[in-house]
């Protein structure tokens, strides 16, 4: 179920299992609705759940619009709107984030991934060259580099 192994909310997952997981988060937000965390470790759960992508992006929202400067809420907005295929949202959301924290390099990979989609390789290949030195897993975005390049 779990996806995405850099996230929180896989922690969870392992040790009181994804029925309980929801739980949690749910008891969470009900607590304190102004929580921007949890309604962005819920927006990862959602997320992680096939078909849920919707939620995940509401979630997402919530968590921003309680705290706009939540750089990592907008780096999961812009990965879900990329892979939903909505490529120029996906950019606009990784802007902000760079905007607000340029040391994410998970930014940068979403970025480049939505430009790549959209046309626009040179700027991809940047983006690609910029979270290397930012110590993104090198090999992998160099494979990726190249075959942007060819």
């Amino acid at each position: 179920m779990c996806k995405n192994q850099f996230y929180p909310i896989c922690d969870f997952y392992n040790v009181i299992g994804v029925g309980r997981t929801l739980t949690y988060l749910n008891d969470r937000i009900e607590m304190n609705p102004k929580d921007a965390k949890a309604w962005m470790l819920r927006g990862n759960f959602h997320d992680d759940s096939p078909g849920e992508s919707g939620k995940a992006l509401r979630d997402y929202s919530i968590a921003i619009a309680i705290d706009p400067t939540y750089a990592e809420a907008y780096v999961k907005r812009s990965s879900t709107h990329d892979d939903r295929g909505e490529h120029q949202q996906a950019v606009q959301d990784a802007d902000e984030a760079i905007r607000l924290n340029p040391d994410i390099a998970l930014a940068y990979v979403n970025r480049a991934s939505a430009l790549a989609a959209l046309g626009r390789d040179t700027e991809a290949a940047s983006d690609v060259a910029h979270t290397t030195k930012l110590g993104y897993d090198t090999v992998l975005l160099q494979e990726w580099l190249d075959t942007l390049r060819t």
